[in-house]
């Protein structure tokens, strides 16, 4: 994947639940993006992140 201002976040829980839930509304044909999907979920996430919406532990990242 290319570079962004938000790969940092690519492989937290946020994110992983985040770009699920845009893929559904995407192939539901419920949604679509004209920006490519990371810069949307990073922004989301950073958004969320900055309001202390989400605990810390949400941003952790997911080991395989």
């Amino acid at each position: 994947m290319q570079n962004h201002p938000y790969a940092d976040l690519e492989s937290t829980r946020v994110w992983v639940v985040l770009e699920k839930a845009l893929g559904d509304l995407i192939e539901n044909n419920d949604l679509r993006l004209t920006t490519a999907p990371e810069y949307v979920i990073g922004y989301i996430c950073k958004q969320m992140r900055e309001a202390d919406l989400i605990t810390e532990s949400g941003f952790e990242s997911i080991t395989e």
